[in-house]
């Protein structure tokens, strides 16, 4: 694991720089700021075993206190899913706060997730040719609406040309599955809601599980 992670940790910072890149290319339309946790507050949060044991490395620097909450936490959203597929929900529709977030803050931000690093750009879709993936924050006035016409659900060439804008919208190969893709060689392991690794790092957490109803 050790190898693996001194591999990845080489990756994430290449990565890092180039996505930093993106964001700065598509600055005219990013809102992205300190303190603005809507990507964090609802999502799936999909990790790799070698990203949540890079993750670890900064959850190992934390409060023993800010742990224990974190470890609660999971085990709370575990309920939550639990009681939302007994509901007759698709799991795959199922959505939770990131257990690390505290005060609108991510408390391991230098060793966040890749989907963490990629958030707020626009993705090329798996779907086929010309086809992309808006950032969710688009709907909340933020990412790329200073350009977006909710009538047509496309960009506005007219609010384009009266902002007087420098650069134009563009969509990244930043889609979760292509990246995994390029990590062959490291072997990523499984991938995992990201409470789901938190909950199996709890001494006898299979207990804990199990006494839930």
């Amino acid at each position: 694991m050790q190898e693996k992670l001194k591999k990845y940790s080489e990756f994430i910072n290449v990565f890092t720089k180039t996505v930093d890149g993106f964001f700065e290319e598509q600055k005219e339309f990013i809102k992205c700021s300190s303190g603005c946790s809507i990507c964090c507050q609802t999502g799936y949060y999909p990790f790799t075993e070698i990203e949540y044991a890079f993750l670890k490395i900064g959850f190992n620097s934390l409060e023993k206190e800010t742990q224990d909450i974190i470890y609660q936490r999971a085990i709370e959203i575990y309920k939550n899913r639990k009681i939302f597929t007994q509901n007759g929900n698709e799991l795959s529709n199922f959505s939770y706060t990131c257990p690390y977030l505290f005060d609108d803050l991510c408390s391991l931000y230098q060793h966040r997730g890749i989907i963490c690093r990629t958030y707020g750009l626009i993705s090329i879709s798996a779907r086929g040719e010309n086809q992309f993936n808006m950032p969710t924050c688009l709907n909340k006035g933020l990412n790329y609406t200073n350009i977006w016409d909710e009538k047509i659900k496309g960009f506005s060439f007219e609010k384009a040309q009266a902002l007087n804008l420098k650069s134009s919208p563009q969509a990244y190969p930043v889609r979760y599955e292509s990246i995994l893709k390029t990590l062959d060689y490291i072997d990523t392991g499984d991938i995992r809601m990201l409470f789901e690794w938190i909950i199996m790092d709890i001494p006898n957490y299979q207990e804990i599980l199990n006494s839930i109803n």
